[in-house]
Protein backbone atom coordinates (compact mmCIF):
# COMPACT_ATOMS: atom_id res chain seq x y z
CA UNK A 1 0.00 0.00 0.00
CA UNK A 2 1.31 3.45 -1.19
CA UNK A 3 2.24 5.97 0.90
CA UNK A 4 -0.57 8.17 -0.28
CA UNK A 5 -3.25 5.76 0.18
CA UNK A 6 -2.08 5.32 3.93
CA UNK A 7 -1.35 7.93 7.08
CA UNK A 8 -0.94 7.41 10.39
CA UNK A 9 -1.82 9.80 13.14
CA UNK A 10 -1.24 9.77 16.57
CA UNK A 11 -3.00 11.40 19.07
CA UNK A 12 -2.36 11.20 22.70
CA UNK A 13 -0.71 7.74 21.61
CA UNK A 14 -3.91 6.42 20.52
CA UNK A 15 -3.14 5.34 16.65
CA UNK A 16 -5.78 5.71 14.25
CA UNK A 17 -5.33 4.30 10.59
CA UNK A 18 -7.15 5.64 7.89
CA UNK A 19 -7.40 3.62 4.83
CA UNK A 20 -8.70 6.52 1.90
CA UNK A 21 -6.69 9.35 1.42
CA UNK A 22 -10.20 11.57 1.19
CA UNK A 23 -11.62 10.60 4.43
CA UNK A 24 -9.98 13.30 6.10
CA UNK A 25 -9.30 16.97 5.92
CA UNK A 26 -6.03 18.00 3.60
CA UNK A 27 -3.12 18.49 6.04
CA UNK A 28 -1.48 21.94 5.67
CA UNK A 29 1.63 22.49 7.39
CA UNK A 30 4.34 25.29 7.47
CA UNK A 31 8.45 25.14 8.66
CA UNK A 32 9.12 24.46 12.08
CA UNK A 33 12.59 25.49 12.45
CA UNK A 34 14.66 24.63 16.19
CA UNK A 35 16.11 27.46 17.29
CA UNK A 36 16.90 26.60 20.77
CA UNK A 37 17.36 23.13 22.90
CA UNK A 38 17.64 22.68 26.48
CA UNK A 39 18.73 19.20 27.84
CA UNK A 40 17.95 18.63 31.45
CA UNK A 41 19.14 14.99 31.29
CA UNK A 42 20.62 14.55 27.59
CA UNK A 43 19.68 11.73 25.92
CA UNK A 44 16.30 11.34 28.25
CA UNK A 45 14.31 15.10 28.78
CA UNK A 46 14.49 18.19 26.61
CA UNK A 47 12.98 21.67 26.38
CA UNK A 48 12.72 22.55 22.22
CA UNK A 49 12.12 26.10 20.94
CA UNK A 50 10.57 26.19 17.29
CA UNK A 51 10.17 29.69 15.20
CA UNK A 52 7.53 29.41 13.19
CA UNK A 53 6.87 31.56 9.80
CA UNK A 54 6.03 35.24 10.38
CA UNK A 55 2.83 34.59 8.82
CA UNK A 56 1.72 31.92 11.22
CA UNK A 57 -0.58 33.30 14.40
CA UNK A 58 -0.36 31.11 17.26
CA UNK A 59 -4.11 31.45 18.68
CA UNK A 60 -4.18 29.06 21.93
CA UNK A 61 -4.05 28.74 25.53
CA UNK A 62 -1.73 27.40 28.40
CA UNK A 63 -2.75 23.82 28.29
CA UNK A 64 -3.40 23.54 24.31
CA UNK A 65 -1.29 21.31 22.21
CA UNK A 66 0.34 21.28 18.36
CA UNK A 67 1.08 18.74 15.86
CA UNK A 68 4.01 17.95 14.32
CA UNK A 69 5.32 15.82 11.63
CA UNK A 70 8.43 13.92 12.02
CA UNK A 71 10.65 10.78 11.61
CA UNK A 72 9.68 8.04 14.07
CA UNK A 73 13.10 6.29 14.22
CA UNK A 74 11.76 3.07 15.40
CA UNK A 75 8.83 3.19 12.59
CA UNK A 76 11.15 4.19 9.72
CA UNK A 77 8.34 6.66 8.50
CA UNK A 78 7.07 10.28 9.31
CA UNK A 79 4.50 10.35 11.44
CA UNK A 80 1.74 13.19 13.21
CA UNK A 81 1.93 13.38 16.93
CA UNK A 82 0.67 16.20 19.24
CA UNK A 83 2.67 18.41 21.78
CA UNK A 84 1.85 20.38 24.66
CA UNK A 85 2.88 23.85 24.45
CA UNK A 86 5.37 24.86 28.02
CA UNK A 87 5.55 28.34 26.20
CA UNK A 88 2.92 31.36 27.04
CA UNK A 89 1.56 30.13 23.61
CA UNK A 90 1.75 32.81 21.29
CA UNK A 91 4.06 33.54 18.02
CA UNK A 92 6.69 33.28 16.35
CA UNK A 93 9.01 31.06 19.30
CA UNK A 94 7.05 27.91 20.38
CA UNK A 95 8.29 25.46 22.95
CA UNK A 96 7.48 21.77 24.40
CA UNK A 97 9.13 19.44 26.64
CA UNK A 98 9.60 15.94 25.24
CA UNK A 99 11.16 12.68 27.43
CA UNK A 100 12.36 9.61 25.77
CA UNK A 101 9.53 6.96 26.09
CA UNK A 102 10.54 4.26 28.37
CA UNK A 103 8.38 1.77 25.80
CA UNK A 104 8.53 2.50 22.09
CA UNK A 105 10.49 5.73 21.81
CA UNK A 106 10.27 6.06 18.31
CA UNK A 107 9.42 9.77 17.85
CA UNK A 108 10.54 10.85 21.66
CA UNK A 109 13.72 9.31 20.81
CA UNK A 110 14.01 10.95 17.02
CA UNK A 111 13.31 14.34 19.51
CA UNK A 112 16.37 13.57 21.66
CA UNK A 113 18.89 13.40 18.60
CA UNK A 114 17.21 16.43 16.95
CA UNK A 115 20.24 19.65 16.68
CA UNK A 116 19.11 23.60 16.46
CA UNK A 117 18.69 24.24 12.99
CA UNK A 118 16.41 20.86 12.45
CA UNK A 119 13.54 22.08 10.65
CA UNK A 120 9.75 19.87 11.09
CA UNK A 121 6.56 20.32 9.91
CA UNK A 122 4.26 22.07 11.97
CA UNK A 123 -0.01 21.31 10.88
CA UNK A 124 -1.62 24.84 10.45
CA UNK A 125 -4.71 26.12 9.06
CA UNK A 126 -6.04 28.75 6.81
CA UNK A 127 -8.79 30.73 6.69
CA UNK A 128 -9.62 34.10 4.24
CA UNK A 129 -6.05 34.13 3.35
CA UNK A 130 -4.87 33.91 7.47
CA UNK A 131 -2.42 31.09 8.73
CA UNK A 132 -2.65 30.06 11.82
CA UNK A 133 -1.29 27.18 14.37
CA UNK A 134 -3.58 24.07 13.98
CA UNK A 135 -4.83 23.26 17.74
CA UNK A 136 -5.13 20.09 18.90
CA UNK A 137 -9.12 19.28 19.41
CA UNK A 138 -8.48 17.70 23.20
CA UNK A 139 -8.01 20.37 25.43
CA UNK A 140 -8.14 18.78 28.58
CA UNK A 141 -6.29 21.31 30.69
CA UNK A 142 -6.67 24.45 28.78
CA UNK A 143 -6.66 27.28 31.10
CA UNK A 144 -10.02 29.09 31.78
CA UNK A 145 -11.18 32.73 30.62
CA UNK A 146 -8.66 34.99 32.25
CA UNK A 147 -11.25 36.20 34.18
CA UNK A 148 -12.46 33.18 35.64
CA UNK A 149 -9.27 31.85 37.02
CA UNK A 150 -8.18 35.24 38.71
CA UNK A 151 -8.16 34.98 41.94
CA UNK A 152 -8.58 31.50 42.15
CA UNK A 153 -6.92 28.88 44.37
CA UNK A 154 -5.06 25.96 42.17
CA UNK A 155 -2.94 22.94 42.81
CA UNK A 156 -1.14 21.88 39.87
CA UNK A 157 0.21 18.71 40.34
CA UNK A 158 2.61 16.81 37.59
CA UNK A 159 4.60 14.19 37.20
CA UNK A 160 8.15 14.05 35.58
CA UNK A 161 7.07 15.98 31.84
CA UNK A 162 3.49 16.54 33.23
CA UNK A 163 5.17 20.19 33.79
CA UNK A 164 4.62 20.64 30.70
CA UNK A 165 1.17 22.56 30.38
CA UNK A 166 1.49 23.57 33.82
CA UNK A 167 4.46 25.68 32.65
CA UNK A 168 2.26 27.20 30.33
CA UNK A 169 -0.25 28.00 32.79
CA UNK A 170 2.37 29.58 35.33
CA UNK A 171 3.93 31.74 33.10
CA UNK A 172 1.18 32.97 31.20
CA UNK A 173 0.15 33.62 35.36
CA UNK A 174 3.20 35.24 35.86
CA UNK A 175 3.09 37.16 32.84
CA UNK A 176 -0.51 38.51 34.22
CA UNK A 177 0.82 39.45 36.95
CA UNK A 178 0.02 36.16 39.19
CA UNK A 179 -3.19 37.64 40.80
CA UNK A 180 -4.24 33.86 41.88
CA UNK A 181 -2.75 31.80 44.04
CA UNK A 182 -1.00 28.59 42.64
CA UNK A 183 0.75 25.51 44.36
CA UNK A 184 2.82 23.34 41.95
CA UNK A 185 3.92 20.24 43.27
CA UNK A 186 6.13 18.54 41.03
CA UNK A 187 8.16 14.80 41.14
CA UNK A 188 10.53 13.67 39.02
CA UNK A 189 13.00 10.47 39.75
CA UNK A 190 16.63 12.55 39.98
CA UNK A 191 17.33 15.98 40.44
CA UNK A 192 19.09 16.33 37.16
CA UNK A 193 15.52 15.18 35.57
CA UNK A 194 13.76 18.36 37.35
CA UNK A 195 12.51 20.74 34.14
CA UNK A 196 13.09 24.39 34.65
CA UNK A 197 13.83 24.13 38.44
CA UNK A 198 16.04 27.35 38.48
CA UNK A 199 12.90 29.25 36.40
CA UNK A 200 10.41 27.62 38.82
CA UNK A 201 12.63 28.44 42.08
CA UNK A 202 12.19 32.21 41.00
CA UNK A 203 8.82 32.40 39.67
CA UNK A 204 8.63 31.90 43.41
CA UNK A 205 10.74 34.52 44.54
CA UNK A 206 9.17 36.97 42.66
CA UNK A 207 5.46 36.08 43.45
CA UNK A 208 5.91 34.95 47.43
CA UNK A 209 2.32 35.71 48.11
CA UNK A 210 0.64 33.89 44.95
CA UNK A 211 2.95 31.05 44.28
CA UNK A 212 4.65 28.04 45.72
CA UNK A 213 7.01 25.44 44.40
CA UNK A 214 7.11 21.96 45.89
CA UNK A 215 9.30 19.64 44.24
CA UNK A 216 10.01 16.08 44.94
CA UNK A 217 12.28 13.72 44.11
CA UNK A 218 11.96 9.84 44.05
CA UNK A 219 14.67 7.79 43.51
CA UNK A 220 17.53 10.32 44.06
CA UNK A 221 20.67 9.18 46.03
CA UNK A 222 21.00 10.37 49.58
CA UNK A 223 24.36 11.35 49.30
CA UNK A 224 23.19 14.15 46.42
CA UNK A 225 20.94 15.41 48.34
CA UNK A 226 23.38 17.37 51.03
CA UNK A 227 22.15 20.74 49.53
CA UNK A 228 18.42 19.70 48.86
CA UNK A 229 16.02 22.00 50.42
CA UNK A 230 12.68 20.32 49.20
CA UNK A 231 11.31 17.02 49.65
CA UNK A 232 11.83 13.08 48.56
CA UNK A 233 9.32 10.27 47.99
CA UNK A 234 6.40 10.28 45.94
CA UNK A 235 4.08 13.04 46.61
CA UNK A 236 1.01 11.60 48.23
CA UNK A 237 -1.60 13.13 49.24
CA UNK A 238 -0.79 12.47 52.99
CA UNK A 239 2.30 14.43 52.20
CA UNK A 240 0.74 16.94 50.77
CA UNK A 241 -2.47 17.93 53.67
CA UNK A 242 0.40 18.77 55.57
CA UNK A 243 2.05 20.79 53.55
CA UNK A 244 -1.01 22.94 52.03
CA UNK A 245 -3.57 23.13 54.74
CA UNK A 246 -5.96 24.31 52.27
CA UNK A 247 -5.89 21.91 50.19
CA UNK A 248 -9.50 20.67 50.05
CA UNK A 249 -10.10 24.55 49.02
CA UNK A 250 -8.20 24.18 45.81
CA UNK A 251 -8.81 23.35 42.20
CA UNK A 252 -7.06 20.37 41.32
CA UNK A 253 -4.99 20.34 37.69
CA UNK A 254 -3.05 16.98 37.00
CA UNK A 255 -1.03 15.91 34.57
CA UNK A 256 0.73 12.56 34.77
CA UNK A 257 0.69 8.58 33.54
CA UNK A 258 -2.48 6.75 33.23
CA UNK A 259 -3.72 5.84 36.66
CA UNK A 260 -2.91 9.12 38.34
CA UNK A 261 -5.98 10.81 38.45
CA UNK A 262 -7.90 7.54 39.54
CA UNK A 263 -4.94 7.77 42.82
CA UNK A 264 -4.68 10.33 43.70
CA UNK A 265 -8.44 10.76 43.84
CA UNK A 266 -8.52 6.95 45.75
CA UNK A 267 -6.40 8.82 48.13
CA UNK A 268 -7.96 11.96 48.85
CA UNK A 269 -11.16 10.35 49.66
CA UNK A 270 -9.74 8.51 52.48
CA UNK A 271 -8.72 12.22 54.11
CA UNK A 272 -12.44 12.96 52.83
CA UNK A 273 -10.58 15.64 50.48
CA UNK A 274 -13.16 17.01 47.88
CA UNK A 275 -11.48 19.29 45.28
CA UNK A 276 -14.13 22.23 44.12
CA UNK A 277 -12.99 21.22 40.41
CA UNK A 278 -10.52 18.55 38.48
CA UNK A 279 -8.82 18.35 35.24
CA UNK A 280 -6.58 15.80 33.84
CA UNK A 281 -4.14 15.33 30.84
CA UNK A 282 -3.18 11.86 31.40
CA UNK A 283 -0.56 9.49 28.90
Amino acid sequence: MTIAKLRVIYINTKTIKLLKKDNFMPFISAPAKIVEIIDFAPGEIRAVRLKLPDDVEVKARPGNAFWLKLFGKASGRLEMRTYSFSSNPRSPIIETVVSKAAENPNTSWAFQEFLSGTELEARISEQNGKKSLFINPRKDLELEPDDWWQDKKFLFYGLGTGVTPHLSAIRYMAEKGMNVNVIYVSSSKLMRRLIFHDELENTQKRFPQNFRYLPFLTRENPETLKEWKYFTGRPTVEALTKLIPDISERHLRICGGKGTRKNLEKEANKFKINFPGVKTEEW
